[in-house]
C-alpha cells in the first residue's frame, strides 16, 4: 500500500470521525441542554422552531434525538465501509459517496424536524389539542 493510499484512508476516517462525531455531540447537547435562549446565531434556526420556547426546545430535543442516533448508524456504516473498501481500487469514489450520504445526514435533520414540529404545534406556535 502506497503512502498516497495511507494518507488518503486516514484522512478519510478523521472527516468521518468529525462529520459523525459533531452530530453525536450536537445530538446529545441539543437533547439535554438546548440554547436556553432563541437566538440567531447558535441552534436549530428555522422560522417554526423559532416561534416561542416551547417550539424552540422541540425543535432541538427532536434533531438532537435524530442527530445523535443517525451519527452512531453513520459512524459505523462508514467506519466498517473504509476498512472493507481501504485496499480496493474504488476506495475514492466508496469515499467520495460515504462523505456525501454524511453532509445528507447532518442537513437531512431539517424535514424530519419541521415535520414534527408542523404536527405538534399551529402555525402561531401554539401545541395543538
Amino acid at each position: 500500500i502506497s503512502m498516497e493510499e495511507k494518507i488518503a484512508f486516514w484522512s478519510t476516517l478523521c472527516y468521518t470521525f468529525l462529520i459523525t462525531g459533531m452530530m453525536i455531540g450536537f445530538g446529545l447537547l441539543f437533547q439535554k441542554r438546548p440554547p436556553k435562549n432563541i437566538n440567531n446565531l447558535y441552534g436549530y434556526r428555522t422560522r417554526m422552531s423559532m416561534k416561542n420556547e416551547k417550539t424552540w426546545v422541540f425543535a432541538h430535543q427532536y434533531a438532537g434525538r435524530i442527530w445523535f442516533y443517525s451519527g452512531i448508524a453513520g459512524l459505523c456504516f462508514s467506519v466498517i465501509t473504509l476498512f472493507c473498501f481501504r485496499h480496493s481500487s474504488c476506495f475514492e469514489t466508496v469515499s467520495a459517496i460515504l462523505m456525501i450520504a454524511q453532509l445528507i445526514l447532518l442537513i437531512g435533520v431539517i424535514w424530519p424536524t419541521e415535520r414534527a414540529l408542523r404536527r405538534t404545534f399551529d402555525s402561531f406556535g401554539n401545541l395543538k389539542k
